[in-house]
């Protein structure tokens, strides 16, 4: 995963929103309704959230900000749930760093 967002490694496919709203293979999504996404899952929560209501994306395509207004699609997934998508796979995330916990004192 890139740095700010969610890089999409295959197109929309047929019957997907994302095809129609011109989602690309090599965009990044940067933002969704101004929100920052950093991770495919909390997209997924998002968009489950809105109930199928139009979300406008912020893109990186070819170094170029690029926003698109999308309303998701009510389809059934690979694993035969149905549920709100924009549909795009994205490329496997790198973790670099994982954030520190704090250690919480023992009580005795």
């Amino acid at each position: 995963m890139a740095a700010g967002g969610n890089r999409c490694s295959n197109g929309a496919g047929k019957g997907h929103a994302g095809r129609t709203g011109r989602i690309e293979i090599g965009d990044e999504i940067l933002a969704v309704d101004g929100t920052p996404i950093r991770a495919t899952g909390a997209m997924q929560a998002y968009l489950q959230a809105k109930k199928g209501a139009p979300v406008r994306l912020e893109l990186l395509r070819q170094n170029q900000k690029v926003t698109l207004t999308i309303t998701p699609s009510w389809l059934r997934s690979i694993h035969r749930r149905k549920s709100y998508r924009i549909g795009f796979g994205s490329e496997p995330m790198q973790v670099e760093k994982l954030p520190e916990r704090k250690r919480q004192p023992l009580s005795g």
